[in-house]
């Protein structure tokens, strides 16, 4: 009754302002909020000018709109706490994460205003489930707290001595945490601009901070950083084979820890799944594939990413006609349109490519007739921002059709804004590939379409991508969907 009628004092003595959240409030369902938030979870809009159009505001700079779309916002972080995690979409060390999340909030609320009664009771009923979830930090602070209440308020020694020792502990596995977490930044950061050799002194560096904690700290937290250092470099390092080892170890120790959520242990699935595609490994990436697609949760970051690297180990098996079902279950996912950018472009590639391949015969025609080639090279360009990445694709691409399609006079008018781009962007580094390619294509409109004469002023280029086979380049996988070897077969079929 004490911790009761201190909580109805904390409640009584700051008023308990109305909850407007999106639900809870009493406001009419068809106020214009309401109506934003339907349109937007319907996917009506996708931008602040769709929005501003189909909501019947002039623009996006329109004060009333602003001040809607800022109830929206402060309406769904209200209703964000009252998410019902009861549901059967959370596991079980998800219910207990968010709900020693939500204590750890409220207590912090009731110490500060002199709750202390509710506040002691909530903080062992965080240390309980910190313990359980190896939540060292929630751990930390509910130990902490619960040692300053012994010693400042009761005086009871052996308690205090409890949490004392608690907190010395959590404050380690903290520690360890914190230092394998800045390790991992660090190395990720500085080593997008270093060389090889460089990498490798700063990823040795960076193992001899962890070496202390190995074993003595067993949270997953720090293993989680530990083992992600690790595969950072091996994926620097074009060591696949050393990957899918690393990825084992690390899926072997998450299995052991059932507190771990998914997300932390299906970032090694990919890796794994990309270094078997990298490898050419189509049966063990099937194998890794289907165990993805059956414990990794339907449209999940990482699910899509599964996806994406199966359909890419299909192309490069050339199973061409076996992409469409997967495909189509990615495009057809409720969540997909909420997807980054990113992940619509790669898809548009991918349609791009099926659409080439329709045009060589390699798959049905009907399996991609809705692609449109124009709206393809219009769309690509506005969410592309890197210029060696999605764009050096979707350049190869346009050659390929045009070769393809024969029409030879708009492939020759782009010859100089080709050759021009290849010189600004592309360089013997992780593009080396796709720059020794493009020079290969360009021999097509310069030999005036002469097969015998591409194939004479192509051979040195031949020559220079055989140097880097496909297997050992550091080239994103998703830029070389389709080998090049391949795609140079076809244009030689397309030459007659």
């Amino acid at each position: 009754m004490e911790t009761l009628l201190e909580l109805a004092s904390v409640v009584t003595r700051n008023k308990v302002k109305e909850i407007r959240t999106l639900k809870r409030c009493s406001c009419s369902p068809k106020e214009k909020v309401h109506e934003f938030y339907e349109l937007l979870t319907e996917g009506a809009f996708t931008t602040d000018e769709e929005a501003a159009k189909v909501l019947g505001y002039p623009d996006k700079k329109d004060p009333a709109y602003r001040k809607l779309k800022n109830q929206l916002e402060e309406r769904l972080l209200n209703s964000v706490p009252f998410i019902d995690v009861r549901q059967p979409d959370f596991s079980d060390a998800q219910k207990a994460f968010y709900t020693c999340q939500r204590y750890v909030a409220l207590c912090k609320i009731l110490l500060g205003r002199e709750a202390k009664k509710p506040a002691v009771k909530l903080l062992k009923k965080i240390l309980n489930y910190s313990e359980r979830l190896e939540l060292s930090e929630s751990a930390h602070y509910a130990a902490k707290n619960l040692c300053s209440h012994y010693a400042f308020r009761t005086g009871e020694i052996q308690k205090f001595e409890k949490y004392l020792n608690l907190t010395k502990k959590y404050s380690r596995i903290c520690r360890a945490e914190e230092i394998a977490l800045h390790c991992w930044q660090q190395y990720s950061v500085i080593s997008v601009r270093s060389v090889q050799g460089e990498n490798q002194d700063l990823f040795e560096k960076m193992m001899q901070h962890l070496l202390p904690y190995l074993s003595s700290v067993n949270s997953y937290q720090f293993r989680f950083c530990y083992y992600s250092l690790i595969t950072k470099h091996l994926a620097l390092s074009v060591d696949h084979t050393k990957m899918i080892d690393t990825c084992t170890e690390a899926l072997v120790y998450f299995k052991s820890k059932p507190m771990a959520p998914i997300l932390l242990y299906a970032i090694f699935y990919i890796r794994q799944l990309e270094a078997y595609v990298n490898l050419d490994d189509s049966d063990s990436a099937q194998e890794i594939f289907q165990k993805c697609d059956r414990d990794l949760e339907s449209g999940s970051v990482n699910w899509y990413n599964a996806y994406e690297l199966y359909i890419i180990m299909l192309f490069r098996r050339r199973k061409y006609e076996t992409i469409k079902p997967s495909l189509q279950k990615v495009l057809q996912h409720p969540t997909y349109r909420h997807q980054r950018s990113k992940r619509h472009e790669t898809c548009r590639i991918i349609l791009a490519l099926l659409h080439y391949l329709s045009l060589l015969g390699k798959v049905k025609t009907e399996a991609n007739k809705k692609f449109r080639f124009r709206k393809f090279l219009n769309e690509i360009p506005i969410y592309s921002q890197d210029k060696r990445g999605h764009n050096i694709t979707v350049l190869i691409i346009q050659i390929l059709i045009l070769i393809q399609t024969k029409k030879y006079d708009q492939l020759t008018d782009r010859i100089e804004a080709i050759e021009k781009y290849t010189s600004r962007y592309l360089r013997n580094d992780e593009n080396f590939r796709s720059n020794c390619f493009i020079k290969m294509l360009l021999q097509v409109p310069k030999r005036n379409f002469h097969k015998v004469a591409v194939l004479r002023h192509a051979k040195p280029y031949i020559e220079k991508l055989a140097t880097v086979p496909l297997l050992e380049s550091k080239g994103s996988y998703e830029i070389e969907i389709i080998p090049y070897e391949h795609l140079w077969e076809y244009v030689l079929e397309s030459l007659g």
